[in-house]
């Protein structure tokens, strides 16, 4: 799948399960070092189970998702219809922001730092800074070429220890360090670094406070010092067209979803290639369950759901009840549940 085909692609990206998991004291579910790598996966398949029985309307191809953990509004972005729908709870609809003509709103990520939402849009080049259901600013950058993943960076590189967005740069192969101060209006990008071949996500690990960079195009991680923006790694392998990345703060894990390879990688804590997972057909969102301690995995091409176990293996399927493709998730804090959005029927899905 190509990343430039609007309807169809990555997930996204860290909505924030790894800032609310750390605000949120998560508890260890054991030690990384008896973990063992696996290449295949599940043994036997898991039974299947039907998706969740709320659904809500939602807009056209709805694809990543942002959770406020404050607010507890979910933000979901709607990229074949130049919208954001906010919903809290399960299924309520509080608003659709409307953007811009011709914009094409991709990943997103909560700032905790000032209680913010920011989401890129690769269309119109630029980045909305949210803050409850208004866009208080609207970030311009020359630097800006197919903007798509974004995160959270707490180490604030090059800000002195100030938090900062970083925003991966999928037509110039770079990320964007923004400096969050969305209350006076000026947000803004000081500072762009070079990683790999298109860039499209993007996740911060605090084992060794570093950004971890998803290079669809080249087929790697790079590993950048969130503090200082060095590389660390320039090039830590992964799967065929890898789209998603997330976090695991109970192991100190990291995972890539291969949506080429229809597998998940998964990544030490030492920053090097641990093993990988079998999952379904074109995986591409990936996101950390705080309650279980579990990462869902949206698999596009099978119209599924993975569960992944602390042992690393698919230990539940779920498919969605009216066959929508999978695109996004984020864990919702308010409700406990993974939140899924779908294309096909344009809903949003409550696991329950």
């Amino acid at each position: 799948m190509a990343i430039l085909v609007i309807g169809i692609a990555a997930l996204f990206l860290l909505a924030q399960p790894l800032s609310a998991a750390s605000e949120n004291g998560v508890a260890q579910r054991g030690a990384t070092a008896v973990l063992a790598p696996t290449t295949a996966g599940v043994s036997s398949p898991p039974a299947k189970i039907s998706a969740g029985t709320k659904t809500c309307a939602t807009g056209i191809s709805p694809e990543y998702v942002a959770y406020d953990p404050v607010s507890k509004y979910f933000y979901v972005s709607n990229v074949g219809g130049g919208s954001i729908s906010v919903y809290k709870g399960t299924c309520t609809l509080v608003t659709t922001i409307t953007l811009p003509a011709g914009s094409v709103p991709r990943g997103s990520a909560y700032d905790p730092a000032n209680n913010y939402i920011f989401v890129a849009d690769e269309s119109l080049a630029q980045v909305y800074v949210l803050s409850g259901t208004t866009i208080i600013q609207t970030i311009t950058s020359g630097t800006f070429d197919l903007p798509w993943g974004v995160a959270f960076d707490p180490a604030g590189g090059y800000l002195n220890g100030s938090a900062s967005i970083i925003v991966t740069n999928v037509a110039n192969n770079t990320i964007d360090f923004i400096a969050s101060t969305p209350s006076t209006g000026t947000s803004a990008v000081i500072y762009t670094k070079g990683v790999g071949i298109d860039p499209i996500a993007v996740a911060y690990s605090p084992v060794y406070n570093a950004l971890m960079v998803v290079n669809q195009g080249s087929d790697n991680v790079t590993s950048i010092d969130a503090t200082s923006g060095a590389i660390l790694d320039a090039s830590i392998p992964v799967g065929l067209s890898p789209q998603g990345i997330a976090f695991d703060p109970a192991t100190d894990l990291t995972y890539v979803t291969n949506e080429g390879g229809h597998n998940v990688t998964v990544i030490s804590p030492t920053g090097t290639q641990w093993g990988s997972i079998k999952v379904g057909t074109n995986p591409i969102a990936i996101a950390f369950d705080q309650k279980n301690l579990d990462m869902y995995v949206c698999n596009f091409g099978s119209k599924s759901v993975y569960l992944i176990s602390s042992a690393n293996v698919v230990v539940k399927k779920i498919y969605l009840a009216t066959g929508s493709d999978p695109a996004g998730l984020a864990y919702n804090v308010g409700s406990g549940k993974m939140d899924v959005v779908g294309w096909g029927s344009y809903l949003v899905y409550v696991e329950n």
